[in-house]
């Protein structure tokens, strides 16, 4: 099973690099070169180091041709002020391409929530924030928006940001970060890449809290989200919740559930050089619609459930004899668990490559039954169950449930 098909990766580091390309150009002193060759109108830069009106002519400066501000749908805008400032949008705004390459910039409404709608957006360093408390701005990018060198993209106050594809830190040693903070805040993207391989490693960030939301993966071209290099996300406090349709955690990349926040995805894998998913406190949950996969053929992965965290896969858990699953006071529900390597229930120290239950973690399989198979497939895996000292170990196999094991149970037995 492909999950970054290669025609994707290629097609995707097209467009990275062709949206990159295009905010180094905007910063070129050649900048009516750009204009030309990729059809764009004029390219306005904003001149105003201070707050100001993004209707305002006086407040843009058009360095590739003639044409009066403020830009028009075709155009393409620049911010590169330093220094920290607003800009304001009295009316609904339309621009071709939106580059940020410094300052620290808020684009906010006035009164009443204003929408803006671009091609590409592309961040090169600096920071944008998207609203300001009762003065949110929507956003709408009809193709790909990226964070990278170091840049900021917040979006808070009841801000909506809406895309096809979000790459953070996607370039080769780059990094990035994306906030989403507050009731209402919210980003909706077809695809969510933060430290993506097949496009270079790098280092993206995705922070959701406060009651912020993600939904991605879902629109007509969404095919699953990527977490790779050493891209991290977390979300974090009531009412937090990221809904994916797909997610795959590669090489070194750590999702977090933490202080009651929740995850609901449809299927999903954690394999790479060593991806980490960990469900980290009480009423935090990770949710799986469907199969997951912990670990895979020459590659680790860890899903770990602590102190009342719960990861609930409501598909098949497969977890190979590279993977780890650890429960230090958490909870593990599955429909159907699958393990290519041991089964060891007991309280002590963690067990490399194992299926593990310490300190008081829960474990149910709600479909009666489970496979328990050898590294190699076949069935000659072990089960091994130690209950706490002079208390009866048990494993139980309600009505209608099935044990298949081909080797040998042993109960009460300490190794």
């Amino acid at each position: 099973m492909s999950w970054f098909p290669s025609t994707f990766a290629q097609e995707l580091s097209k467009r990275i690099r062709n949206s990159l390309a295009k905010a180094s150009i905007a910063t070129a002193a050649g900048a009516a070169a750009f204009s030309a060759h990729h059809g764009r109108a004029d390219q306005f830069e904003w001149r105003n180091a201070a707050d100001g009106f993004y209707f305002t002519s006086l407040n843009w400066n058009n360095i590739t041709g003639t044409a009066i501000g403020p830009p028009g749908p075709s155009d393409n805008v620049l911010f590169n002020e330093p220094g920290s400032y607003e800009t304001w949008f009295a009316n609904d705004e339309t621009a071709d391409a939106f580059d940020l390459t410094a300052g620290d910039v808020t684009l906010r409404s006035l009164g009443v929530d204003r929408n803006y709608s671009v091609d590409r957006m592309v961040i090169d360093a600096g920071m944008l924030t998207l609203g300001t408390p009762n003065d949110p701005l929507h956003m709408t990018s009809t193709n790909i928006v990226t964070v990278s060198s170091g840049g900021q993209l917040s979006v808070v106050a009841g801000s909506k940001l809406v895309n096809e594809i979000s790459g953070i830190g996607i370039g080769p040693g780059t990094t990035g970060r994306v906030v989403v903070d507050g009731a209402g805040s919210a980003i909706e993207a077809a695809r969510f890449i933060t430290g993506c391989n097949a496009c270079g490693p790098g280092g993206g960030e995705l922070l959701v809290s406060n009651g912020g939301t993600m939904t991605t993966g879902l629109g007509p071209h969404g095919l699953h989200d990527i977490l790779g290099g050493n891209g991290q996300l977390i979300v974090e406090d009531p009412g937090s919740h990221w809904l994916s349709s797909q997610i795959e955690l590669q090489s070194t990349a750590q999702l977090l559930v933490r202080n009651q926040g929740r995850i609901t995805v449809g299927t999903g894998a954690v394999r790479g050089i060593g991806p980490q998913l960990m469900v980290q406190d009480s009423n935090s949950v990770f949710r799986s619609l469907g199969d997951f996969e912990v670990g895979a053929a020459g590659m680790n992965g860890t899903l770990a459930a602590r102190n009342g965290g719960v990861a609930q896969i409501e598909g098949v858990l497969r977890v190979s004899p590279t993977g780890n699953v650890d429960l230090p006071g958490g909870t593990l529900t599955a429909d159907h668990l699958v393990l290519e390597g041991p089964l060891l229930l007991k309280q002590g120290d963690a067990i490399v490559n194992s299926f593990e239950r310490v300190g008081g973690g829960a474990i149910d399989w709600q479909a009666g039954y489970f496979t328990l198979r050898g590294g190699d497939g076949a069935m000659n895996g072990s089960l091994t169950i130690s209950g706490p000292a002079n208390e009866v170990s048990a494993f139980y196999v309600s009505e209608g449930g099935r044990l298949d094991v081909d080797a040998f149970v042993r109960l009460g037995w300490d190794p």
